[in-house]
């Protein structure tokens, strides 16, 4: 597993998550497609991804950067607290993805519920992301993200 926990959030930090965090995920986009013939590398994505988003979310959550986000902007506890609400979600999601990968069959069925729930998971992480770019860029002024 990654382990970035000893070094401090930034939002440069962030932003090099964010980046590498995209970059897992648009793997995974594309091995889709190919799913039943490259199952392997597939799973192997998902398990990086789902490593990744720990890791992230870990930071997030403890390593103080969302609390300096509400000392910086008091007004925005509430919609904070919703971000990090999806966490859970998130991960859930990913796992619930592996299981359906590793229980698929070649059937076009099986792959498209793994598609499906691929894109409600994508759809979520989209949203999650643009919504955490907004409020940083409300409590610092600065746009520290072109993926939203």
């Amino acid at each position: 597993m990654i382990n970035t926990h000893d070094r401090i959030l930034t939002p440069e930090h962030l932003l090099e998550d964010h980046t590498q965090l995209w970059k897992i995920v648009e793997q995974c986009r594309k091995t889709l497609p190919e799913g039943s013939v490259r199952r392997g590398l597939l799973a192997n994505l998902l398990q990086t991804l789902l490593e990744r988003l720990l890791d992230h979310f870990w930071q997030e959550e403890n390593d103080g950067y969302f609390v300096d986000l509400i000392d910086q902007s008091p007004h925005l506890k509430n919609s904070i607290e919703e971000l990090l609400q999806q966490h859970p979600t998130m991960v859930k999601q990913i796992i619930d993805l592996q299981n359906h990968v590793a229980r698929a069959t070649n059937q076009e069925d099986a792959w498209s519920v793994i598609n499906q729930k691929f894109t409600g998971f994508l759809l979520l992480f989209q949203k999650h992301e643009a919504e955490e770019t907004r409020l940083l860029q409300l409590a610092f002024g600065d746009d520290i993200g072109g993926n939203d």
